[in-house]
């Protein structure tokens, strides 16, 4: 009993090892399955928004570029709206700073605005104005409360450059809402990785009790044909005693 104890002990302290390794690789793989799919989809939805903004800018330049006065290009930017309930709009300003469109600060217009601070205390319409002047247009990223809100949160802005009448053209979209909808799925994922790791664990158990039944029924197969050989050279060793005995 002892050797097929022994036999069917290894075998199942193989099996454990082996699955521990196996269930740590699983693990491993959902992960950074998980995170290359939320990177992923994060980039797409922000991708996107980048899209999304060019277009629009592009738009704003495209009335710049057709009217023959900038008195015009003002009054068709400023009834221009994008967005979740058309609450986005457009701001027109020029290298110094003063304002032609903004919706959203009507007394601005006019004025020059070059030390208007965001969220974050960065003068936001310098900065912009600074890098239209090298790149003609691009993002920039900075914090701003939604109308309806009082928390800044992370918007994004594209500028481009009317270089007829010097106008930096700005559109902005908010970007917390990716991060709803990115933990939304990852939640989904964490549900389906609990899901997939129990059904894993269960077939591991299921194949580990078989494997355990297996080497003891193998153990057995072993053991018992080598008892029957050591009670036969027993009881050969006991004739040839008594044998011996006798022909004394």
């Amino acid at each position: 009993m002892k050797i097929r104890s022994k036999i069917t002990s290894l075998v199942c302290i193989t099996a454990l090892a082996v699955t521990a390794v196996s269930i740590f690789l699983f693990y491993m793989a959902i992960t950074e399955n998980t995170e290359a799919e939320i990177a992923h989809l994060r980039g797409l939805m922000e991708k996107e928004r980048e899209t999304q903004l060019k277009d629009l800018g592009d738009s704003a330049y495209a009335v710049a570029a057709s009217s023959n006065f900038y008195t015009d290009a003002i009054s068709a930017i400023e009834n221009m709206r994008f967005g979740p309930e058309h609450s986005g709009y457009f701001i027109v300003m020029d290298y110094s700073g003063l304002i032609y469109v903004h919706p959203g600060m009507p007394d601005a217009k006019n004025k020059k605005k070059m030390d208007f601070k965001d969220s974050e205390g960065r003068e936001i319409f310098k900065e912009i104005i600074e890098r239209a002047k090298k790149e003609e247009k691009g993002f920039i990223t900075h914090k701003w409360p939604r109308p309806d809100g009082t928390k800044p949160v992370q918007k994004l802005t594209y500028f481009r450059v009317f270089k007829d009448w010097k106008w930096v053209i700005c559109s902005g979209l908010y970007m917390d809402d990716i991060n709803g909808i990115v933990q939304k799925r990852l939640d989904e994922i964490k549900k389906q990785k609990i899901k997939n790791l129990i059904f894993f664990l269960s077939t591991v158990a299921i194949c580990l009790v078989s494997i355990g039944l297996f080497a003891d029924f193998i153990a057995r197969r072993i053991v018992v044909p080598l008892k029957l050989a050591s009670n036969t050279i027993k009881g050969i060793s006991s004739s040839s005693s008594i044998f011996k005995l006798c022909s004394a």
